[in-house]
């Protein structure tokens, strides 16, 4: 049951989220993705039933804004800067390198679990985690839908 609570707070919040990125902005969204994730992936050092599942259901919030923000934010900003035309490309790399990132992470995960236990994976993810958000917040502009940075 706790493994289902992520996905039914994925499918419950999913459609909320996707809104909420285009009224408030798709950095936004991105950078609550790497809070959420962080503390649902802190969250499965606890050893409380109640921590563990308010966990599940802030990575299942957090993976409705993965699937939503970035890209939003990547159409947003292409559309602003008048290279939509690149983006063919662009999500074209993205899949080939998917591929290779899941390879990586995969190793690093079975070292990680290998080191510090079954929750060294998720330790290690809040590292990339905050990198990512921290990537987010220096080096992107805010973009809204039908506003100031594109509509997506």
């Amino acid at each position: 049951r706790l493994f289902l609570t992520g996905f039914a707070s994925t499918a419950l919040f999913g459609p909320l989220v996707g809104r909420l990125c285009d009224s408030y902005g798709r950095k936004a969204g991105t950078l609550v993705f790497s809070l959420l994730y962080s503390l649902g992936a802190s969250s499965t050092k606890s050893n409380l039933l109640s921590v563990l599942l308010i966990g599940r259901v802030l990575g299942g919030i957090g993976t409705s804004l993965l699937f939503s923000a970035p890209e939003a934010w990547l159409v947003g900003e292409a559309g602003k800067e008048g290279v939509e035309a690149s983006l063919g490309e662009t999500f074209g790399l993205a899949y080939a390198g998917d591929s290779i990132v899941a390879i990586l992470a995969g190793q690093m995960a079975g070292a990680a679990a290998s080191t510090r236990g079954p929750t060294g994976p998720f330790e290690l993810s809040v590292g990339f985690l905050i990198m990512g958000g921290l990537l987010a917040s220096f080096l992107w502009k805010e973009n809204v839908a039908g506003g100031g940075g594109g509509g997506g």
